[in-house]
């Protein structure tokens, strides 16, 4: 139920295309496309290969892991969604900045 839709989004947030994921992992562009759109189940096997090649684990891609983000963590996260990995790396350095100027300090600046 969620495999696809989990596999999609963890694909496009590593920014691969279907024949990128599909190389990684043995198996048809077409292939990836049909489990990203619900029409076909992956055997363990090939479950496994995908899990690693999107860096992640069996669990969470069928969804039987929960991660919760805070809404502070959404807002970030929704802010950067659609930026170019230059960007993104400007946007950690700019972060880890301000958490190590403001490291051990409760409140906001």
């Amino acid at each position: 139920m969620y495999l696809g839709y989990n596999m999609e989004k963890l694909r496009k947030a590593k920014r691969l295309t279907t024949v990128q994921l599909a190389a990684m992992t043995g198996v048809r562009p077409q292939f990836i496309s049909q489990i990203e759109n619900g029409k076909r189940t992956p055997s363990l096997k090939i479950l496994r290969k995908i899990s690693e090649a999107l860096d992640t684990t069996a669990s969470e891609l069928l969804g039987e892991v929960t991660i919760y983000f805070s809404e502070d963590m959404k807002r970030l996260v929704d802010a950067a969604d659609g930026l170019n990995s230059h960007q993104v790396d400007a946007v950690i350095s700019v972060v880890r900045e301000i958490n190590s100027k403001y490291k051990g300090k409760n409140e906001a600046p």
